[in-house]
């Protein structure tokens, strides 16, 4: 009864809380990527030049799967 209630409801706020925190950490991968060679990052980001360039060349096989799909280009990623 009220327990699985309770159980039901706790997970929709988790997956929610959990969406939210994936659209933050991409927002902050974009952010990284376009502005990892300004001064204020880049003292910090030269330590992960292989991982920027993972998340670059990712964002460039979602952009080119999505034009080869027909979707319209999302400069976002």
């Amino acid at each position: 009864g009220k327990a699985n209630r309770d159980l039901s409801q706790t997970r929709l706020e988790l997956n929610s809380l959990e969406g939210q925190m994936n659209g933050f950490f991409a927002e902050v991968g974009r952010y990284i990527v376009a502005r990892h060679r300004e001064p204020a990052l880049s003292k910090i980001t030269s330590r992960h030049h292989g991982l920027i360039k993972q998340i670059s060349a990712l964002g460039l096989s979602i952009r080119l799967n999505r034009r080869l799909a027909g979707e319209k280009d999302d400069p976002s990623f």
